[in-house]
């Protein structure tokens, strides 16, 4: 719906209403003005058409005046609405000033003009006119820039609103809890006291997930610790053919990252890569003064998995969400190497 409206005003005509209005505006004044002095019709449609002359001029230039004065002056602040009426109003004044000592086709002087009552009047109501289109103008902008404001306020809510939705299905991930009972299930069958204890981590893992849920940005400490959580469900699948290596240099209770990246990168490596006792998967998690890195050795699939939909790009997504400063992705034959944004505090 606001979409819609924001369209609604972008297409609205505003330099033919404005048009329409000044000569319109234009019209009465000047009728009145002539009733009582002026018998000649010629001389009336005359003056007529050289106001609506006037009047078209000016609003053109009120019109695009206010348009690329928001691109060009928005910073100098509020202070420059007055600079611009004023500004409106002196050039007016000056054309006014120069085309009227044109018309009468004399040399007249500008404080003779100026005792005449009907110059005054014309003067006036061309000021007026152009004081009431440069409002008119500016309150579209104004209305305008709200309703752009509005839009994209709701097109962020929404996107997050997305986002969320999307790691919310990827805390259930039904291809990860199948392949956490296959194991289970061979396990059993194994070492009753792994299996036992691989249940105490899984459900540790899922809780976490869900506790998660509603949380936008988690302590790096509590993300190293579910993603140690997680490693281990992952060391009982693979057993030796995956290795976590963690160098963590900073005070992890003090910052902050997205629920579940880790996880997530650490799925990402698991799901695009091949691995053996012989080559084992290496990922290493590093920590510098701003950001953790994920790093792993590439041995890719024949056939990889099927993405889940959530990736990197969501990772990406939900970091710009909390900080403009980005993710970064480097990669080559050897290394897959992702860099997060450390957040220093929670919103």
């Amino acid at each position: 719906m606001m979409n819609n409206k924001l369209k609604n005003a972008i297409k609205f005509p505003m330099l033919r209403f404005s048009l329409v209005v000044m000569i319109v505006y234009t019209i009465y004044p000047l009728l009145f003005a002539y009733l009582g002095n002026e018998t000649s019709i010629k001389n009336l449609l005359k003056d007529l058409f050289y106001t609506w002359g006037l009047g078209i001029f000016f609003t053109f230039l009120i019109v695009y005046f206010v348009k690329y004065s928001d691109v060009y002056f928005s910073k100098i602040g509020p202070v420059r609405y007055w600079i611009e009426w004023m500004f409106a109003c002196i050039i007016t004044y000056y054309i006014i000033l120069i085309l009227y000592k044109f018309r009468l086709g004399q040399p007249t002087t500008t404080s003779q003009l100026l005792t005449s009552v009907y110059f005054r009047l014309y003067l006036v109501e061309n000021i007026l006119g152009v004081s009431f289109i440069y409002l008119l103008n500016r309150a579209f902008y104004f209305y305008q820039s709200a309703l752009e404001k509005a839009a994209l306020a709701e097109k962020l809510q929404k996107d997050y609103a997305e986002m969320r939705l999307q790691v919310l299905k990827s805390q259930i991930n039904p291809h990860f809890l199948f392949n956490s009972l296959s194991v289970l299930s061979n396990l059993v069958h194994v070492d009753k006291d792994a299996s036992e204890q691989f249940i105490i981590q899984l459900s540790k893992a899922y809780r976490y997930i869900l506790d998660q849920k509603n949380i936008e940005l988690v302590p790096l400490d509590k993300e190293l610790a579910f993603l140690e959580t997680y490693f281990y469900l992952l060391q009982i699948r693979f057993n030796k053919k995956i290795i976590l290596k963690k160098i963590i240099t900073v005070q992890s209770d003090k910052l902050f990252i997205p629920a579940l990246t880790l996880q997530l990168l650490v799925e990402n490596a698991v799901k695009h890569n091949s691995m053996s006792t012989s080559k084992p998967l290496l990922i290493e998690v590093i920590t510098n003064d701003d950001c953790i890195i994920v790093k792993n050795n590439v041995n890719r699939r024949d056939v990889s998995e099927k993405s889940t939909g959530i990736g990197l790009e969501n990772i990406s997504k939900r970091v710009a969400y909390e900080t403009n400063r980005k993710v970064t992705i480097e990669k080559n034959d050897q290394y897959f190497v992702v860099m997060v944004p450390l957040i220093a505090k929670n919103k």
